[in-house]
C-alpha cells in the first residue's frame, strides 16, 4: 500500500530535519578536510601549505574535560638540497639577501656568485688587478637591495701587494659591476651592514667602526678599546649594534650606534658574542660560541636562551623580523628558528659547519657551509 501524503505542517517538518542533517555533515566534512593555498610571490612559487578551516582564527585543543584555543603557529619551515657554489676560498664565503630573489655570496679569494631567484651565477672576480682579501682572512657582504651592495675585506686594507695589485678594502656593486672603494682602517675587516646607497657601517679586528656616506669612508674609530668586533647590524644611519671581545675578563661586548656616537657595554653572555641581527631599532639578536642568544626590544637586553649547540666555535643569527629569526652553528651545522618567544626546530642541517646565514624575509633564508655549499630554507628553492 502506497506511502500516505504527508500533511503540510509535517512536510515542512520533514524537509528542515532533513536540510539540517545536511548542513551538520557538512561541517563535519569541512572540519575533517584541508585545502592547499600556492603562496605565489613575484610570479615564483613559494610554498605549498595545508590549511585547516580555522586558518583565521585560534584552533581548539580539547583536553577530556575543556576545551581551550591556541594561536597558530607557521608551518616549519624545511631546508632545501644544498647548491654547490663553485666559489674558490680558503676560509671564509659570505652570503647576503636583499629578497628571496636576490642574493649575493663572496669568496675570501676575491670570487662573487649572484642569485636570482632561481639559479647562481658562475663564480667571478670581483676586479682584476685587486685582490680583496688577504689569504685566509674572512670576508662579509651586505646587500641594502638589488642595486647596491658592499663587500668588505678581512685581509689589512691599502696593505702591500705584488706589483700592479691593490688591496682596496671594499667594493661596491651598483646592480651591473663591481668597482673598488678605498678604505683606510687599523685591523682586518670583519663585518659590514649597508642600509641605502648612502650609510654603511663596518667593523674590524682592532675595535675600530667605520662609516659610509654614498662616496667615502670616514676615518677608523675606536669603539671598542678591549678587543675586536666580530659583526654589525644596521637599519638606518641612526641605530647600529656591533659585537665583539669585552673587558675585564667578560666574555663579550655590545657597542651601539646612535647617529652620532658609539657606546659600549658588557654583554650578559657566557661566550663571546660573533653574530648581531637588528631587523628594526626595537629588535636584535645576538649569538656566542656558546649558541646562546639575548634579545634587545628597544629598551634593553633579555637574558641569553639556549638556540644552538656551538661547541666554543661561531655560530650566526639572522632575523627578518622580532618573530622569526634562524640561528646556525659553525660547529655542529645545526639550526634552529625563533618565534618571538622561543627557540625550537633544533636540527642538523650542513654536514660541515655553516659560515654565513642572511635571511631577508620570514619565508627566505640563505646560508653558506665550509664545504663551498649554499643551503636555503623556505622561499625559492636554489
Amino acid at each position: 500500500m502506497p506511502d500516505e501524503p504527508l500533511p503540510p505542517h509535517s512536510r515542512l517538518a520533514a524537509e528542515a530535519l532533513r536540510r539540517g542533517k545536511a548542513i551538520r555533515r557538512k561541517r563535519q566534512y569541512a572540519r575533517r578536510g584541508t585545502m592547499a593555498t600556492i603562496v605565489v610571490a613575484a610570479g615564483v612559487a613559494l610554498a605549498v601549505t595545508r590549511t585547516s578551516p580555522h586558518a583565521h582564527g585560534p584552533t581548539p585543543a580539547h583536553n577530556g574535560t575543556s576545551t581551550t584555543f591556541q594561536p597558530h603557529l607557521p608551518p616549519a619551515f624545511k631546508w632545501s638540497k644544498p647548491k654547490y657554489l663553485s666559489l674558490p676560498y680558503q676560509n671564509s664565503v659570505s652570503v647576503s639577501c636583499a629578497s628571496p630573489v636576490f642574493c649575493v655570496a663572496v669568496s675570501d679569494q676575491a670570487d662573487v656568485s649572484r642569485f636570482n631567484g632561481a639559479s647562481w651565477t658562475p663564480p667571478v672576480l670581483l676586479a682584476r688587478g685587486h685582490v680583496h682579501l688577504a689569504a685566509g682572512g674572512s670576508v662579509s657582504v651586505s646587500c641594502a637591495s638589488s642595486s647596491f651592495c658592499v663587500a668588505v675585506d678581512g685581509g689589512l686594507a691599502g696593505s702591500s701587494q705584488p706589483s700592479g695589485v691593490t688591496n682596496d678594502g671594499a667594493f661596491l656593486f651598483d646592480g651591473r659591476s663591481w668597482r673598488p672603494s678605498r678604505m683606510k682602517v687599523d685591523g682586518n675587516v670583519q663585518s659590514v651592514s649597508c642600509t641605502t646607497t648612502h650609510f654603511c657601517a663596518a667593523v674590524d679586528g682592532s675595535g675600530n667602526a667605520i662609516t659610509f656616506n654614498g662616496s667615502r669612508w670616514s676615518q677608523p674609530k675606536m669603539v671598542n678599546p678591549w678587543g675586536l668586533l666580530n659583526d654589525v647590524s644596521c637599519t638606518g644611519r641612526a641605530f647600529c649594534v656591533a659585537v665583539g671581545s669585552g673587558r675585564n675578563g667578560n666574555a663579550g661586548e655590545i657597542v651601539t650606534y646612535e647617529g652620532t656616537s658609539w657606546s659600549a657595554q658588557a654583554a650578559p653572555l657566557l661566550g663571546e658574542p660573533t653574530s648581531v641581527s637588528c631587523p628594526s631599532p626595537s629588535f636584535c639578536a645576538v649569538i656566542d660560541t656558546n649558541g646562546q642568544v639575548e634579545t634587545f626590544d628597544g629598551k634593553s637586553w633579555g637574558l641569553p636562551k639556549n638556540a644552538v649547540a656551538a661547541g666554543g666555535q661561531w655560530a650566526y643569527v639572522s632575523c627578518a623580523s622580532a618573530s622569526f629569526c634562524v640561528a646556525a652553528s659553525n660547529h655542529t651545522g645545526e639550526t634552529a628558528t625563533f618565534d618571538g618567544s622561543t627557540w625550537s626546530g633544533k636540527r642538523i642541517v650542513a654536514g660541515f659547519g655553516f659560515m654565513a646565514l642572511s635571511c631577508p624575509t620570514p619565508s627566505y633564508c640563505a646560508a653558506t657551509n665550509a664545504d663551498n655549499w649554499i643551503h636555503s630554507m623556505g622561499g625559492v628553492i636554489p
